[in-house]
């Protein structure tokens, strides 16, 4: 299992838009479509083989018309954090 909190989020990531396409009963083709961008784009983004930058997805998410957004989260990152290099998991949440 991987402990890197960027890892992790990016593969929750991958999951949720998997789901979100899966709950909306379409193909990559379709969400693709339906989403405005190359089917062969949502396969890469799916299976992890490419990254996407923030503000793509959520361009993605609000073409698929199903309210889904992405959460942004503050982190608070204290000078002990920062120096020790000490980020917990639940700070990535």
């Amino acid at each position: 299992m991987q402990d890197d909190p960027l890892v992790v989020r990016k593969q929750e990531l991958r999951a949720q838009l998997i789901a979100l396409r899966l709950s909306l009963d379409l193909t990559q083709k379709e969400f693709a479509d339906l989403t405005g961008v190359q089917q062969s784009l949502v396969s890469r983004l799916e299976n992890g083989s490419h990254n996407i930058i923030i503000e793509r997805l959520q361009e993605i998410l609000v073409r698929s018309n199903t309210g889904a957004r992405l959460k942004k989260k503050r982190i608070e990152m204290t000078e002990y954090n920062f120096k020790k290099g000490s980020c917990k998991n639940e700070d990535w949440k």
